[in-house]
């Protein structure tokens, strides 16, 4: 089976989806790379690899103010390519470039094995920014 890979531009619109209906995590970057294990054929090796970094900016159940995950690549390619397979409007949403929250939700959550659940809100009319000076 072919392992399919997110385009640069779809990692942009699972960020900018993130921006628009969280308020409590945002992503800090999406072109960072980090080391990242992998074992073939029984070894393990060792890699670089695009990474994207959400950052926690306000307390939202067991999460807290600066918490950070970096999710690499690999495993957002991994949790992509079984949800394509699944479900067919993920498949034609990401290739049109327009996730809804729904998919990001479950990209993510499946990318960091359960660790994140975003909770995004569905209406962007539902964000209210909290603007600090």
């Amino acid at each position: 089976m072919q392992r399919l890979t997110m385009r640069q531009e779809l990692l942009e619109a699972v960020a900018q989806v993130i921006a628009i209906h969280s308020f409590w995590i945002r992503v800090s970057a999406i072109q960072g790379h980090q080391r990242y294990y992998t074992r073939v054929a029984g070894k393990v090796y060792q890699t670089t690899c695009r990474c994207i970094t959400l950052e926690v900016t306000h307390s939202r159940g067991q999460y807290v103010p600066g918490q950070r995950w970096q999710i690499p690549e690999p495993e957002l390619d991994r949790a992509y390519s079984e949800i394509r397979n699944e479900d067919d409007g993920f498949r034609k949403r990401c290739n049109a470039l327009k996730p809804s929250s729904k998919d990001v939700e479950t990209l993510i959550n499946r990318a960091t094995h359960g660790v994140i659940d975003l909770k995004l809100t569905e209406d962007e009319d539902d964000f209210m920014p909290i603007i600090t000076r």
